[in-house]
């Protein structure tokens, strides 16, 4: 139809002005232009303030971070998972020369809680002696599963309790997560590396730099001006998470992206 025809003064599909359907589609070509920029601003913002914890955070001591997931993610997605927790390590090993193991448990689960937490001892148990009365450990745990108004949750509290009382457990951090809720596995370990280095040497560079991952993966950035860190590490406090890299494309393809930005 003729009103179909740009030209003359005509435009797509009856505009009477030939100019507003280019600036239409200039609108929405600029627009997916700001959305690739933001992408890739916060891209740039993660691997920035990951290399700059990681260059300082004391990574030839022997560590395991123990991360939670989903009852249909341990169904769904534990290889991939897997796969990303091996390669993270191997990141950071070739990279930072690091001695790191990624282990997954299901949240709320206490059995297999109390499995990831063996597998790291039984690990640590295999390293030379000399290094391993140095070896830490940190976990991540759903805040809702440590709620001790909710009975269901009393097998599950007291494993965390045996994680605490271990001298060589750096942290149990509380995080607030919605149901289902997938993390951000990568950031989870840069991060749980550097809460170690400051849990055993307090020094308040690591602390800024810890500071600043937290504020990319928190929702409630005022609190977390005001909170102690100390308090974090020792699961006085908990911190509302986003599942950042999930908004910035495929979660797995993203953070394969971050390792190797390292």
């Amino acid at each position: 139809p003729e009103s179909e025809i740009l030209a003359g003064g005509r435009s797509f599909y009856g505009l009477h002005d030939g100019t507003e359907g280019i600036n239409k589609l200039y609108k929405v070509t600029n627009q997916r232009k700001t959305e690739e920029e933001k992408r890739f601003e916060m891209l740039k913002n993660i691997v920035e303030f990951s290399k700059d914890l990681l260059a300082l955070v004391r990574l030839n001591n022997p560590s395991a971070i123990l991360i939670g997931l989903s009852k249909e993610q341990m169904i769904e997605e534990l290889t991939k998972c897997q796969k990303l927790g091996n390669d993270t390590v191997r990141a950071l090993e070739r990279k930072y020369g690091a001695n790191t193991r990624v282990i997954f448990y299901e949240r709320g689960n206490a059995p297999s809680l109390d499995e990831a937490y063996n597998k790291a001892f039984s690990w640590r148990d295999s390293l030379p002696e000399e290094v391993r009365e140095k070896f830490r450990l940190l976990a991540y745990v759903d805040n809702s599963d440590v709620d001790e108004a909710i009975k269901e949750n009393a097998e599950f509290i007291e494993i965390v309790k045996k994680l605490k009382s271990n001298k060589q457990v750096s942290g149990v951090i509380r995080e607030g997560l919605e149901k289902g809720q997938k993390l951000d596995e990568t950031l989870h370990v840069f991060l749980g590396l550097g809460l170690i280095d400051y849990d055993v040497t307090g020094r308040p560079e690591i602390k800024t730099r810890v500071m600043n991952i937290l504020g990319l993966m928190v929702l409630d950035k005022e609190n977390l001006e005001k909170m102690d860190i100390k308090d974090l590490i020792k699961g006085i406090v908990f911190v509302k998470i986003t599942s950042l890299i999930e908004k910035l494309g495929e979660r797995f393809e993203t953070q394969e992206e971050v390792l190797r930005s390292l």
